[in-house]
């Protein structure tokens, strides 16, 4: 049997919401009707129906996406698959798709256990939410992204039902490293060249033009080995030796931010993007961004995370000044393929 499909304006708007701004200021309606199954046998009932019927689905989760939704007819509200289970013996977690990630780190964090996906959304980021989108937390250099963490995962037409994650001791010691370049070229190289050696920080990231912020985890000697590895490369590429304390005063101050407060005052837009790109085309994809951005925003913030032996992450916040038109204009020019 199908759960109940509600069609009133309050459940269709909530299953509709998204962090997508225009989404943020006026709330449209993205659904005919609102499903709330509280099982897998549940959601298979409404795939078959739906199929038979010819009816598009959705799953929705906490509403963190900040990309725009189409319409669909049916929107699954995963907020009652809310089973969480863990195996100390097999290091694994088992979820439900709605489970929030704030409520997994809750349940693992008393036992001395973590996901390591640390989500500025994870009061409202879902399981299957993140394994849909490959969300990426801070630490991806020591726990990967998102889909890097499942383990096995029932999917039902799509719809992502349950899955198994893994988990990991919570470190014992965090070290930071911090450093300051001449230019951005530098640091950039910096970054290439300690995800080429065996120097894997936990994170690493380019908070300004010149500015590195390495943190390590492990045990208590987590300042031997791989650190030294990553001080040394720093250092020969003309890097200056920052306080440490700035890390985790960066760090504090990220989990703290809120991006999206802007979107409540009038024509102004705030918005979170990331852009993937080669180390070989990382500085011309940074100026491209910095050209059509610059002049035409109120504020602008691109930072390089998630690197790899192969590429790292563009990441830019930014607020525009204007009307949703102008927002769309702006998009278009970051995302030129993209329709939005």
């Amino acid at each position: 049997m199908i759960p109940e499909l509600l069609t009133d304006l309050d459940s269709r708007q909530q299953a509709s919401r998204s962090w997508f701004p225009p989404h943020l200021k006026t709330r449209p309606v993205l659904c005919e009707s609102v499903a709330q199954p509280e099982s897998a046998e549940e959601v298979a009932a409404l795939v078959a129906w739906a199929a038979a019927n010819g009816k598009s689905l959705r799953a929705v989760g906490g509403g963190s996406g900040t990309s725009e939704l189409a319409f669909v007819d049916i929107a699954i509200d995963t907020s009652r698959l809310t089973k969480l289970s863990w195996s100390e013996e097999d290091m694994t977690v088992t979820v439900g798709a709605g489970v929030t990630i704030s409520a997994i780190e809750e349940q693992l964090t008393g036992h001395a256990y973590t996901l390591g996906q640390s989500l500025g959304s994870a009061t409202l980021a879902t399981v299957g939410g993140c394994i849909a989108t490959d969300a990426h937390g801070l630490f991806t250099g020591r726990y990967g992204s998102f889909r890097e963490s499942v383990l096995s995962q029932s999917t039902l037409g799509g719809i992502i039902v349950e899955a198994t994650l893994k988990m990991h001791p919570q470190p014992e010691a965090r070290a930071w490293t911090v450093f300051d370049f001449g230019d951005f070229d530098d640091a950039c190289d910096a970054l290439r060249l300690i995800h080429r050696s065996d120097a894997r920080p936990s994170l690493a990231r380019i908070t300004s033009p010149q500015r590195m912020m390495l943190a390590f985890e492990g045990d208590e000697i987590v300042q031997t080995g791989h650190f030294q590895l990553a001080y040394a490369v720093c250092q020969q590429l003309g890097g200056t030796p920052g306080d440490p304390d700035d890390g985790e005063r960066w760090l504090e101050s990220r989990q703290r931010s809120d991006r999206w407060s802007a979107n409540a005052q009038s024509e102004t837009f705030a918005d979170f993007m990331r852009l993937r790109a080669p180390w070989s085309s990382l500085a011309e994809t940074c100026q491209r961004l910095r050209s059509v951005l610059e002049g035409r925003v109120t504020s602008l913030d691109i930072e390089i995370a998630h690197p790899t032996p192969h590429g790292a992450t563009v990441e830019l916040a930014f607020t525009l000044h204007g009307d949703e038109p102008r927002y769309r204009e702006l998009r278009e020019l970051i995302f030129p393929s993209r329709k939005v």
